[in-house]
């Protein structure tokens, strides 16, 4: 052996290298054309645990891990042996057993004569690295609460496999997850006991998932992924299915069973596209008409929805510049006491004309509620009936009562009682001359802060009415306990009551209970003289409906009630 130590000595200058790879961090080792180790330096012993008496004369295989073929090293020896030089990362193991990664050169050592005397491995150990790899591939890809990947590495894959399914038969499924409403699970037990359901969540489902290469992701709070390759489109459904299915039991804690539902968009690629932008686009229009239908269901993307979507959000979008474009004016239906013909009162309604179309109240008032401009719409509606109300006593005009209809949110706003009696202190309008209308839905919402909001209007001398009474939460509890002028019947009982004994029942006992209890009954939505008889007979006295005259302009409803009387 130490012949050959001194050969290397004297071909290659050893001394003078020994100095510059002794001091070096990186492992080398040199060996003859046989593969015996001849000598090794301190950062090898380092790296490997083996001293340089344990590993001279013997030969590189005691380092390997055997978690590469025989065609690797095949490749290996192919390219020393014909280009002299080889590279890659490899994986050896260590004295201790353990496994670890390396970054590994080889390089066949010729002399003079160019024929190889020996080989020079010099290897550079990439576990630091490789830590620090998955350190950040887990603080980029990875979700820390229930170790699925994140809304990135989703993406990455999304596209990959996209790719994937382009240059093949089969398809890719998107199942896009949202928990319903979870924020309610956050809000009762706190964020930590959310956090606790999300990694149980995370768990049923995968442990269910019915294919190894379906991928489950967390994309954000409670909204979940997941992408599995399709034999064929039948395949999604039945994957639908089962999500849902597995979500029915309930989770057993300390807190009691505690029920996780979740609603489901699937969109299948490449027929729904192929950009992840245009599939998770198309994931959540789906999405969104599962939770449409009350969630703990799937539903597939198609295109009449998302016309219904694009409807929608041009819709919000008008809405929330509407009061600034002054596009809303108000219509004026006439109320009528019946026992002298009299108009006595008006409902004011709202009207919104947009790029030249009526959109109906129907459907812009919910949409306003949902998006919380209704207390601005409502503050608006009340300033400008009370301008309206001013003018008219101006000229000579009027009118007992005018009805104004008030949103759940206008009565849960905090401001509410001193905006409303600021509008009417500003207008000069005597606030007994004002009638707010309210659903009896309003009343169930917060029954104590409602009842305290209608005595302290009452103080005030604003009247307040219960809008289409009958079709809510009816109860003569509350009739009872709150400060009620008006019980206005809905028109849906009116529509058949010449026919309808059921409904002929329902408005005599209505008006029945506005006498015993001292309030006024006013029947909207009369359209006929046949069901005006009917309503007199039953004892109604006030009405309102297309038979006296529709809602009606400013102007109009001036001329209407300077006319006379009405009689019919």
């Amino acid at each position: 052996m130490s012949d050959k130590l001194n050969s290397i000595n004297s071909d290659f200058h050893f001394p003078m290298l020994e100095l510059i790879v002794n001091n070096i961090k990186e492992g080398v080792v040199v060996t003859d054309t046989g593969g015996t180790i001849l000598w090794v330096n301190p950062a090898f012993t380092t790296i490997t645990g083996y001293s340089a008496e344990e590993a001279i004369g013997q030969n590189p295989r005691i380092l390997k891990s055997d978690y590469h073929d025989h065609s690797f090293y095949k490749n290996l020896w192919d390219s020393i042996l014909t280009d002299g030089f080889w590279e890659q990362e490899i994986w050896n193991r260590r004295k201790s057993g353990e496994v670890y990664p390396e970054l590994l050169s080889i390089y066949a050592l010729k002399d003079h004569r160019n024929i190889t005397r020996y080989f020079v491995s010099i290897f550079t150990d990439l576990t630091d690295v490789k830590a620090k790899d998955r350190q950040l591939h887990n603080y980029l890809y990875v979700d820390p609460l229930t170790g699925l990947y994140n809304r990135n590495y989703f993406l990455k894959d999304l596209k990959s496999k996209v790719g994937d399914a382009l240059n093949s038969t089969k398809q890719v499924g998107i199942f896009l997850m949202d928990l319903d409403r979870f924020k309610l699970i956050n809000s009762t037990f706190g964020y930590l006991y959310g956090d606790h359901i999300l990694q149980l969540v995370s768990e049923r489902i995968s442990s269910n998932k019915k294919h190894r290469n379906d991928t489950l992701y967390r994309l954000g709070e409670d909204e979940f992924a997941l992408i599995a390759t399709l034999e064929d489109p039948l395949e999604a459904r039945r994957i639908g299915r089962d999500l849902i299915k597995v979500m029915q039991d309930y989770f057993a804690s300390d807190k009691g069973p505690i029920y996780v539902r979740l609603s489901m968009g699937i969109v299948i690629a490449p027929v729904d596209g192929t950009k992840e932008s245009e599939l998770m686009r198309k994931a959540e229009i789906a999405l969104n008409k599962a939770k449409s239908r009350g969630g703990n269901s799937f539903a597939f993307y198609d295109n009449y929805f998302e016309k219904q979507y694009r409807s929608r959000l041009s819709l919000e979008n008008a809405l929330l510049s509407a009061l600034e474009r002054k596009e809303f004016r108000m219509a004026f239906q006439p109320q009528i006491d019946v026992s002298t013909g009299r108009v006595f009162g008006a409902e004011a309604l709202l009207r919104w004309r947009h790029n030249g179309e009526d959109i109906s109240p129907a459907l812009f008032l919910p949409v306003a509620e949902e998006i919380s401009i209704a207390p601005d719409i409502g503050f608006w509606v009340l300033k400008e009936c009370c301008q309206r109300m001013s003018e008219w006593t101006n000229q000579g005009i009027e009118l007992e009562k005018l009805s104004i209809n008030v949103s759940a949110s206008q009565c849960h706003d905090e401001t509410f009682l001193e905006r409303v009696f600021k509008i009417i202190s500003d207008a000069d309008v005597n606030p007994e001359r004002i009638m707010l209308e309210i659903t009896e839905s309003v009343l169930m919402e917060d029954r104590n802060k409602i009842k305290e909001l209608f005595k302290r209007l009452k103080t005030l001398g604003i009247g307040v009415a219960i809008d289409d009474f009958g079709t809510g939460y009816s109860s003569l509890s509350y009739l009872k306990d709150f400060p009620v002028d008006i019980l206005k019947i809905d028109k849906s009982f009116i529509d058949n009551v010449e026919t309808d004994e059921r409904d002929r029942v329902i408005v005599r006992g209505i008006a029945k209970v506005g006498e015993v209890m001292g309030m006024e009954v006013i029947a909207e939505g009369v359209e006929r003289k046949e069901q005006l008889e009917i309503l007199r007979n039953l004892g109604i006295r006030y009405v309102q409906g297309y038979l006296y005259s529709p809602p009606l302009e400013k102007d109009e409803l001036i001329a209407f009630c300077t006319s006379g009387k009405v009689k019919l």
